[in-house]
């Protein structure tokens, strides 16, 4: 006959191996926020850098716009001191300057028609960005709520273990209940407590002695040769 004790160990360890599985789950939402937020962040930069895109172009427009206007008052006033001028000499380079401005004006023109071009595939480059942008934001950020309520579930219930733990502890033998903890520090190695089946310790997944398989026949508690699991017969339980 097993050991009394045996069925509350088993649900103490199941408990306490659900408190590490939120846990470990709740350290990986952390990085799936991360990720998520970096997603957000991506898509709004997509935007903003369509958006500046349309505004350095608009910003080029505008400057071209006012080196025109620079250029024709100063053909303005070369053409009225022109008409005081009595040298011929100063009166030609006026008129080289007037028409090097113009020579200026119509290729900064030029150029500006160009940028209308530019400006118009801009915007709808920018449009489009934001219109199938504003679809992902919308799925990151059902995805994101998503993922902070699964973290609160996950969090109440690691609450709600916490809280039923001690009680489960109750009925323990001390010596057996410190051996189990000390396993249980390192839950990622396998449950402390153990079955065997068909001769396998299933933490290690090692074939046990046949003296092991005498004494957990007799219901005994026997500890692993290779990774010191606490090895019991589940034929031998008593819940």
């Amino acid at each position: 006959m097993a050991h009394p004790w045996l069925g509350k160990l088993l649900e103490l360890q199941k408990c306490d191996l659900r408190i590490f599985t939120d846990k470990q789950k709740q350290n990986s939402l952390r990085g799936d926020l991360t990720e998520l937020l970096g997603k957000r962040d991506a898509l709004l930069k997509a935007v903003d850098d369509a958006a500046s895109r349309v505004k350095k172009i608009e910003l080029e427009i505008k400057a071209g716009e006012s080196d025109i206007k620079k250029l024709d008052d100063d053909n303005r006033k070369l053409q009225q001191q022109s008409a005081m001028v009595k040298k011929n000499t100063e009166y030609q380079a006026m008129l080289a300057t007037i028409e090097d401005n113009k020579r200026k004006t119509g290729e900064i023109e030029e150029a500006i028609l160009a940028k209308f071009d530019e400006l118009e595939n801009a915007k709808r480059e920018f449009n489009r960005i934001k219109r199938e942008n504003a679809a992902a934001l919308k799925m990151v950020k059902a995805d994101f709520d998503d993922v902070v309520a699964f973290g609160d579930t996950l969090k109440k219930e690691v609450e709600t273990l916490t809280k039923e733990r001690p009680s489960k502890v109750n009925g323990i033998i001390p010596d057996v209940l410190r051996r189990y903890e000390a396993l249980m520090k390192k839950p990622e190695s396998g449950a402390p407590v153990c079955a065997v089946e068909n001769g396998i310790c299933t933490r290690c997944h090692m074939r046990v002695t046949a003296q092991t398989l005498n004494q957990l026949q007799k219901g005994e508690v026997v500890e692993c040769d290779n990774c010191q699991g606490m090895l019991y017969d589940p034929k031998r339980v008593e819940l």
